[in-house]
């Protein structure tokens, strides 16, 4: 196994020295760095890290393989067979031995990582419980929140909700504060106003709980926040939130700051016209190649490569070092933390 310590320790700044080798799997995880995480996580995973083996077995389940790919080619092949007016006993024989291949292959995929959400379930990891679903499962996932519910924990009742799929746990998580209950309830009442029963405006209501829960510290319900309808034009709320969501440590945040002050949005003076910040590509630069740090290795819809090429072509060399200096002074003042994904659970 070859773990890229060297490669990837700047990441992990923030961390102590002695951290254990799936807290470092653990981060390049959260922040979206998946092939780099699993050569991080196969040894804990292997040893019992309960965090770890569940990581992984979503990394496996999720990350496209041969055996993803396969699937997905036999069954574009059995859908176009499928159209053919009257396919006559030769094509029934080929989807038929097509859908066999399927289930095998299926199964192959499976055995990669069911055995290592079980054994993370086995040691207690509510995720995994939850990903495995099924009666035990549940019943065993239920008994372990028990206490933490009687105890008020946030926590144990937003995974009530998890586990139920019960607003009215949903809606008490949130009232205790939990800012991904607030921000999960928000979208829920933006999505269906309906669920809003207590007469007031669903509208308000989602505003209210978006604005705590960004206040919460939660990224993503910054963005939202920064970006609510009720906030247009107030630029320099804009500016603030967009900021403050950044160094918090998000990602994408970090991505969506950097683009904004390199002209990703920009008017005829360069400056960005969604938010008004003035383009500063010397800052620009040094944030979006912090991103690409990571998510250069992987697909990214803006192309931060070829956005960085293009702004050293428009930076002198003293300027792309000044930016590289910045990059890691913000780096050591907001560590990069995570994409801040909801959990698969709660989706």
């Amino acid at each position: 196994m070859q773990v890229f310590t060297d490669e990837f320790s700047w990441l992990l700044e923030g961390l102590p020295t002695y951290t254990l080798l799936h807290e470092k799997g653990m981060r390049l995880y959260n922040l979206g760095a998946l092939k780099h995480a699993e050569q991080f996580l196969q040894l804990p995973a292997t040893t019992g890290n309960a965090d770890a083996q569940f990581a992984l077995a979503d990394i496996i389940e999720h990350t496209p393989s041969e055996n993803s790919n396969q699937i997905t080619t036999l069954k574009q092949q059995i859908e176009r067979i499928l159209q053919i007016d009257r396919p006559g006993e030769f094509y029934s024989q080929l989807v038929a031995r097509a859908t066999q291949l399927i289930e095998t292959l299926e199964d192959n995929q499976k055995a990669r990582y069911m055995p290592l959400y079980e054994a993370s379930a086995e040691q207690g990891n509510i995720d995994a419980m939850l990903r495995l679903r099924g009666n035990a499962w549940e019943a065993r996932a239920h008994r372990q929140l028990e206490s933490g519910v009687r105890n008020h924990d946030p926590e144990a009742i937003l995974n009530m909700y998890a586990l139920t799929r019960d607003l009215a746990w949903l809606k008490h998580a949130a009232a205790t504060g939990h800012a991904i209950a607030q921000y999960l309830l928000a979208t829920l009442y933006d999505k269906d106003p309906a669920l809003v029963t207590d007469g007031a405006d669903p509208l308000d209501t989602a505003y209210e709980l978006i604005a705590s829960s960004a206040n919460g510290g939660y990224p993503p319900a910054m963005y939202w926040y920064a970006n609510h309808i009720e906030n247009r034009n107030n630029y320099p709320f804009i500016q603030q939130w967009r900021i403050r969501e950044a160094q918090a440590g998000s990602i994408n945040a970090v991505q969506r700051y950097g683009l904004a002050l390199t002209g990703m949005n920009s008017d005829e003076t360069h400056n960005d016209t969604l938010s008004r910040f003035e383009a500063d590509y010397v800052k620009g630069y040094a944030l979006l190649w912090l991103v690409n740090q990571i998510k250069g290795r992987a697909h990214n819809p803006y192309n931060i490569p070829h956005k960085l090429a293009h702004l050293e072509s428009e930076l002198s060399t003293e300027q792309i070092a000044a930016a590289k200096r910045a990059a890691h002074e913000w780096r050591q003042q907001y560590p990069l933390l995570s994409e801040f994904r909801l959990r698969t659970c709660l989706h």
